[in-house]
């Protein structure tokens, strides 16, 4: 995984968000993160 802002500091901080203000379960969370990172991925995002 690059390390760019997005993977080091944006998504670990939306993630948090979910789980702690959104209640998320533990697999919804892992299902967003990897969808995440597979979409940041493919995009210029990761650049």
């Amino acid at each position: 995984m690059p390390e760019t802002p997005f993977f080091t500091t944006y998504l670990p901080v939306y993630l948090d968000y979910l789980a702690v203000e959104k209640g998320l379960a533990k697999n919804s969370l892992s299902s967003y993160a990897t969808d995440l990172r597979r979409f940041a991925t493919s995009t210029r995002w990761n650049r």
